[in-house]
C-alpha cells in the first residue's frame, strides 16, 4: 500500500506537476493500492500555508496504514519532517527529486554571480538534510545524469540513486511536425528565457544574425516566446520579429508548437539540467538550435537533436521522439515503486 505525496498535482501548477500526475495515473492503472496527498488535500489552509500543510501530512502519516511512502520534491521544506516520520514509523520512503536542491543552490541556479553568505548557509543545510534523507530512504530518484553524478559525490555512493529522466506527453503520431516554408520560419521558445541567463538577449541577437547569414538578409521569420516572465517581455518589447505570448496550458502549448521550424531553449545549468520543454520539441520533431557548450552534459545527452546549421535540420532531425515519452521514461520508476510495494516490511 502506497501513500503518494506530491504538493503539485494540477496542470495549472506548471511543469512541476506533470511528472507527478503522469506517474500517479500509471500507478492507479497498474492496480497499486494508493492514497494521494496534494496541496489541495487539506483545503484552503493547506494551499495558503505550507507549514499548516506539513503538519497535516505528518499527522496523516502517523495514523497511516500504508507502509510505503513516495514523495515528489519540491517543495523541499517538507522533506526532513516527512523523512523523520517515516523513520519513526518504519515506513519505507521513496524520494523523487524532480530537481536538484543543494546542488542547484551551490551553482546559484545557473547564475554567474557567486553565492552570498545566506545562500551558502542554505546550501549547507540543504546538503545535510539530503544526506540524512539518503540514509533513511529506500530509493533516491533523480532526473538527469548530471544530478546522479552530483549526488553520488555528495553521498559517497549511488547504491540507492535511480536516474529516471523526464519526458513529454505527446502522442506518437505527432512526433513529426509540419514544417512551414523556409521564407516564413516559425521559431519558438517555450518557458523561461532571461531567468536563467543574463546574456540571453545577446545570444538572441547572435541567433538572428545567424539566420540572416544562413538564409539571407530578406529571410522572414517570427520568434514566439511562450509563457516568459514580465521582465523578459519588457526587454523583448519593440523587436520587430518577436511575439510574446502568455502562459498556455500544456495541451495548448503543444498545439501551438506543432508546426514550428526551430526550437530555442535556455538551460539553467547545462551540467545538471536537461530542461522540460526540450523533450516537447523532440517529441514534436522540432530541431533545436545549438548554442550550448559542446562539452556539457546537456549537449552530450541531446546531441543528435541539436543543430548549428538549420539548413540540415529538416533532413537530419531524428524521427524517434516517442522514445522520450513519459510513459516510457516513467515505466522504470513505476516498476521501482511496485517492487518496493510488493516487498512489504520496513527499510
Amino acid at each position: 500500500m502506497l501513500k503518494y505525496i506530491a504538493y503539485y498535482m494540477n496542470e495549472k501548477d506548471g511543469v512541476g506537476a506533470i511528472r507527478s500526475i503522469a506517474l500517479y495515473k500509471m500507478l492507479k492503472k497498474s492496480g497499486v493500492d494508493i492514497e494521494m496527498i496534494s496541496k489541495d488535500t487539506f483545503g484552503y489552509s493547506g494551499v495558503q500555508n505550507i507549514a499548516s500543510w506539513i503538519i497535516n501530512v505528518l499527522f496523516t502519516l502517523l495514523k497511516s496504514r500504508h507502509d510505503l511512502v513516495y514523495i515528489s520534491c519540491g517543495p523541499f521544506r517538507p522533506l526532513i519532517f516527512i523523512g523523520l516520520i517515516c523513520w519513526f514509523c518504519r515506513h519505507r520512503l521513496i524520494v523523487d527529486f524532480r530537481d536538484g536542491w543543494s546542488v542547484n543552490i551551490a551553482s546559484n541556479y545557473g547564475r554567474k554571480e557567486k553565492l552570498n553568505w545566506k545562500n551558502y548557509c542554505s546550501q549547507k543545510i540543504a546538503e545535510l538534510i539530503e544526506k540524512n534523507i539518503y540514509k533513511i530512504c529506500s530509493a533516491f530518484v533523480v532526473c538527469t545524469p548530471g544530478l546522479k553524478k552530483a549526488y553520488k559525490n555528495i553521498f559517497g555512493n549511488d547504491e540507492k540513486i535511480y536516474m529516471i529522466v523526464n519526458g513529454h506527453m505527446i502522442p506518437e503520431r505527432s512526433h513529426i511536425n509540419k514544417r512551414a516554408d523556409i521564407n516564413g520560419l516559425k521559431i519558438v521558445c517555450a518557458g523561461k528565457f532571461l531567468d536563467y541567463d543574463s546574456d540571453a538577449i545577446a545570444r538572441l541577437d547572435q541567433f538572428e544574425d545567424k539566420l540572416q547569414k544562413t538564409y539571407g538578409m530578406d529571410v522572414r521569420y517570427t520568434i514566439y516566446f511562450i509563457g516568459t516572465d514580465v521582465p523578459t517581455a519588457e526587454k523583448l518589447e519593440g523587436r520587430s520579429n518577436v511575439v510574446v505570448m502568455p502562459r498556455l496550458s500544456y495541451s495548448e502549448m503543444v498545439e501551438f508548437l506543432a508546426d514550428a521550424d526551430v526550437g530555442l531553449a535556455i538551460i539553467r545549468n547545462e551540467e545538471l539540467d536537461l530542461g522540460t520543454k526540450v523533450f516537447d520539441y523532440i517529441g514534436l520533431g522540432i530541431p533545436i538550435f545549438d548554442w550550448f557548450k559542446e562539452e556539457s552534459m546537456f549537449h552530450s545527452f541531446f546531441k543528435p537533436y541539436l543543430f548549428k546549421d538549420l539548413r540540415k535540420a529538416k533532413e537530419e532531425m531524428p524521427k524517434d521522439g516517442y522514445r522520450f515519452h513519459r510513459k516510457k521514461s516513467l515505466r522504470e520508476l513505476l516498476e521501482i515503486i511496485k517492487d518496493f510495494d510488493k516487498r512489504g516490511g520496513c527499510n
